[in-house]
């Protein structure tokens, strides 16, 4: 249910308010009708309708238009949820017209009439629908669930050598892994993670230089999750 405000044209609006579309359905024959009338309308006009509707439990704005024989309603943001720009300017550097003809000129090189093209595919969607060769002769057939065991990470024999599954700070390739995510997918966190351990680590062992196991490292009890390699508990002699 909404209740429209106004109508306007598209170009009036600033595009950075408008957030994610969604089609719009009447709620049975009753509103058939009314709501063929408003695409008719809509369409006739060539504007689109701002109105107002209850989403998340508060008030929004929404943009809605026209699309074949179907309303669109696009989630609009308040201005006060737009971050100012003026906060993100770069500092101030001067370009020559020569440079802004030159940037014009590729622009005009890149124009497109559409966005049909093998550079506006969905790459990542068709690969999922494709067999993946894994290690070796081994191939994951396309539609397969695939589970990564966060836990083996690091313990790589062929990048580490023998001794992958021992925790060894001064092993040359100690870098060499993905514990943290990689590229877009690295987390955040992980320049914290690195400094806490920096800062505690050091501290622990100048604190307690014998520390070391209570148990047999054979007794503990690791927790049965492939997301992390983690132990229920780690019983510890401060004193050696």
């Amino acid at each position: 249910m909404f209740e429209i405000s106004g109508l306007l044209p598209m170009e009036s609006i600033d595009p950075i308010r408008i957030g994610e579309g969604y089609y719009l359905a009447p709620d049975g024959q009753v509103a058939a009708k009314p709501y063929k009338l408003l695409v008719k309308a809509l369409g006739r006009s060539s504007k689109v309708a701002v109105a107002r509707h209850a989403w998340s439990g508060r008030e929004r704005l929404g943009l809605v238009w026209v699309r074949g024989d179907v309303l669109v309603l696009h989630a609009m943001r308040w201005p006060d949820e737009i971050r100012s720009p003026q906060q993100l300017l770069p500092p101030p550097v001067e370009v020559t017209d020569e440079e802004i003809e030159g940037a014009v000129a590729l622009m005009e090189s890149m124009s497109r009439d559409d966005l049909e093209g093998a550079e506006f595919r969905d790459t990542y969607t068709e690969a999922l629908a494709e067999d993946v060769p894994a290690v070796g002769e081994k191939v994951i057939p396309a539609d397969d669930a695939l589970i990564v065991s966060y836990g083996a990470l690091g313990r790589d024999e062929e990048t580490h050598g023998p001794s992958a599954g021992e925790f060894d700070i001064t092993r040359e390739t100690k870098n060499r892994h993905i514990s943290f995510g990689h590229g877009p997918h690295v987390c955040p966190g992980a320049a914290l993670s690195r400094l806490e351990a920096g800062v505690a680590l050091p501290a622990l062992y100048a604190r307690f230089p014998h520390l070391d196991l209570a148990v047999p490292a054979a007794e503990l009890r690791h927790k049965p999750v492939v997301t992390q390699n983690d132990l229920f508990e780690l019983p510890v002699r401060l004193n050696g």
